[in-house]
């Protein structure tokens, strides 16, 4: 059986990704290209994925900063244009 992917919306601010660490992730094989910023990390319920524009992301990093806001870093799912 099949987990069931439960959609929810929730607030974010949407930063672009630092050049520093595109680079670092992509030493890793990664390529972020979102950092979204939500109001609380207690929105975030460990996801790992989440859609931002219509497509969908694989969450390749988190942060939770001293504001209690927490950062998701995304990148796009394999095979996404």
């Amino acid at each position: 059986m099949q987990p069931v992917e439960q959609l929810r919306e929730v607030m974010c601010d949407v930063l672009s990704v630092g050049m520093r660490e595109v680079y670092e992730a992509m030493t890793h094989g990664h390529r972020p290209e979102w950092t979204l910023v939500l109001s609380d990390y207690a929105e975030y319920q460990g996801e790992r994925v989440c859609v931002f524009e219509r497509v969908r992301y694989r969450i390749i990093r988190t942060y939770v900063r001293q504001d209690h806001r927490i950062e998701l870093t995304l990148e796009r799912e394999d095979g996404a244009c």
